[in-house]
């Protein structure tokens, strides 16, 4: 199949969220045959792929959804120069299938360029567009233009209530596809655990709780500063990485400052996924106490991939997947005082932290490597 990849008000170049989804699902589906492109605004940094192509529009990603809509003719401006960059690609290859990613603005330039060929649409909800959207008028009445696309997916059961409610279509043209992660990028491995924990003078007596994700409320960011009191208060010994950036940083920095001098929290800033690695394997618990249902975490499958025990609220696909997956599922029900619990049981059982983490990894291995989420695409673009 020839199948291009649209992705709006994004950088392909960042190392997470929808943007790391399109390249890596990108890069998997022309690994397995198919002739696929990739539509992105990356304006000041080259973006080299291995086996998709690369079609970068000199373009600047909005920032948020929001934003988008703060000055009518930028945006009028940006769709125009994603519609005929889709068009052309069409006239030169005749695609049979334009998956765009996110169902907010996205679908506009894949829905013009259909009327002058044959292919068919699929839009990728990530669940940021719809939770965005919620409480305003002008982007709900942008989602709606999505109902004219051939078919949906999103990568947890959570989301489809949300599309089916703010897109206005029915259940059956939604496909439950989840996302990926690299298993032979991101596993254990026992060597580097030492190499790296000596790098930050961590005993092997020490427990490394990691958190990695978007410093912002939704993440669950405001319970962090009372989880590392409460846990140091039980156990000196736990030991506190957060990795990430967002409006939460400086309460952060404020709230923990003492932790931070006394080495017992790390505040690591942003980190670029390469880097955010070494984390994984220095780590023994990670933590996502998400309060909005988040569809799925790309951190945490990396997370898993390394064989890490994770503690969850009941918010999101993750949550879901474990419950699924028949996986122990140290999950709660948007408690803290659950999350807490939950923590601390596994801080205080190492054996049970080890089968958890290598329950996981296997769990990982078998339904979300790329080459396992790029076969749920092929059949649903023949389906449609």
């Amino acid at each position: 199949m020839k199948i291009a990849l649209l992705l709006f008000n994004m950088g392909l170049d960042k190392p997470a969220g929808s943007c790391l989804y399109t390249r890596e699902l990108g890069e998997a589906l022309a690994q397995r045959g198919h002739e696929v492109y990739i539509i992105a605004d990356t304006p000041n940094k080259l973006v080299h792929l291995q086996y998709a192509k690369m079609i970068q529009l000199d373009t600047e990603p909005f920032g948020s959804w929001k934003n988008c809509f703060l000055d009518a003719n930028q945006l009028n401006d940006t769709i125009s120069v994603y519609t005929k960059a889709l068009l052309s690609l069409d006239r030169n290859v005749n695609l049979d299938v334009v998956n765009v990613q996110h169902l907010l603005v996205s679908p506009i330039p894949a829905l013009f360029a259909k009327n002058f060929g044959k292919f068919k649409t699929i839009g990728t909800c990530h669940g940021s567009e719809t939770h965005e959207s919620k409480g305003n008028q002008t982007m709900t009445d942008f989602l709606k233009v999505a109902q004219k696309l051939d078919g949906f997916a999103t990568d947890s059961e959570t989301i489809v209530n949300d599309i089916v409610k703010m897109v206005g279509v029915g259940k059956q043209k939604i496909n439950i596809a989840s996302t990926g992660v690299d298993i032979n990028k991101f596993r254990m491995d026992p060597k580097l655990y030492n190499k790296y924990r000596k790098d930050y003078d961590l005993s092997h007596e020490d427990v490394v709780v990691l958190f990695a994700g978007r410093l912002i409320e939704e993440k669950g960011v405001k319970w962090l500063p009372k989880l590392v009191k409460q846990c140091q208060t039980a156990d000196q010994k736990i030991k506190f990485f957060i990795a990430g950036d967002g409006s939460l940083k400086e309460y952060l920095g404020r709230e923990l400052q003492l932790y931070i001098e006394n080495k017992t929290v790390v505040l690591l800033g942003a980190i670029p996924q390469e880097e955010l690695i070494k984390y994984y394997q220095l780590s023994d618990i990670f933590i996502l106490p998400s309060i909005w249902n988040e569809p799925f975490a790309m951190v945490s499958l990396e997370a898993m991939s390394c064989s890490l025990p994770i503690v969850v609220t009941s918010k999101g696909g993750v949550a879901q997947t474990l419950i699924k997956g028949k996986l122990l599922p140290y999950i709660t029900a948007n408690s803290y005082n659950k999350f807490y619990q939950n923590l601390m049981y596994l801080v205080r059982n190492k054996n049970i932290r080890k089968n958890f983490g290598n329950n996981l990894r296997k769990f990982i291995e078998e339904n979300y490597s790329w080459q396992a989420v790029a076969k749920k695409f092929e059949k649903i673009y023949e389906c449609l």
